[in-house]
């Protein structure tokens, strides 16, 4: 979604803090969760997905419709839990009213949590959740070459999509084909529609200009309908095409 959502490429945030060994975390210097309840939040997403009860990409976009201000002051496992609500709630999976029922008993300290699962529950979910997340499929002859140049339309969705904005015009070259896959901008909104997807390299130049590095080569993932050939004219268009 166009948006503070889409911070991918922005600067003014500040250095990234990595945590290390020395902050709690393992001798990799990984630390997942800084609090019990983020396991919690993160057990919550793959009970969800796991349980087909919603699609990564609609997870994604309802991350996507917190309020911008809202966005920015939450933490990372804050917004999965907001989200995670959102889609629950919207399907009628958990009643409204019980949900507010149930966060004041825990904002009152009276809550509980399970502390353990079944046992295989959790190989069941975790074949749940690799579906969720879209399974190759078949057909779909793919319109780019490996080593053809393209460009990223302008494209500028309403809704859910996986095209970064910093990466819209830049020309780069498409160096895999992945297979096709279920399309984010549809899936997020219920719509079944799949298309080929690639693996295309950019230099750092040509998507941060004059300013960028040029020893910086970054390939992202993009789906067909995202990506024109590389010799046609740049769309100079800003509306939404939905």
């Amino acid at each position: 979604m166009d948006g503070i959502h889409d911070v991918g490429g922005m600067d003014g945030f500040g250095p990234l803090v990595v945590d290390g060994a020395d902050d709690g975390g393992d001798a990799d210097g990984y630390e997942p969760f800084h609090d019990r309840w983020e396991g919690i939040a993160y057990s919550l997403f793959v009970a969800t997905l796991g349980n087909g009860l919603a699609n990564i990409d609609e997870f994604r976009h309802s991350i996507e419709r917190m309020d911008p201000d809202r966005y920015l002051q939450a933490s990372y496992y804050d917004r999965w839990v907001t989200g995670l609500a959102r889609l629950l709630c919207e399907s009628g999976t958990i009643d409204f009213e019980d949900f507010r029922a149930r966060t004041a008993t825990f904002e009152a300290g009276e809550g509980t949590v399970p502390e353990r699962v079944e046992p295989g529950l959790v190989a069941d979910l975790a074949a749940g959740v690799a579906e969720a997340y879209g399974f190759q499929h078949d057909g779909n002859e793919p319109r780019f070459a490996i080593g053809e140049a393209v460009r990223v339309r302008n494209h500028c969705p309403a809704g859910h999509t996986r095209c970064p904005r910093y990466a819209r015009r830049a020309r780069g070259v498409v160096e895999a084909r992945r297979g096709t896959y279920a399309l984010p901008d549809a899936n997020a909104h219920g719509e079944s529609i799949a298309e080929p997807l690639y693996e295309v390299a950019f230099d750092g130049q040509e998507l941060w200009g004059e300013g960028g590095d040029p020893n910086v080569r970054v390939t992202l993932d993009l789906w067909e309908s995202y990506l024109d050939p590389a010799s046609s004219e740049i769309d100079a268009g800003s509306g939404s095409d939905d």
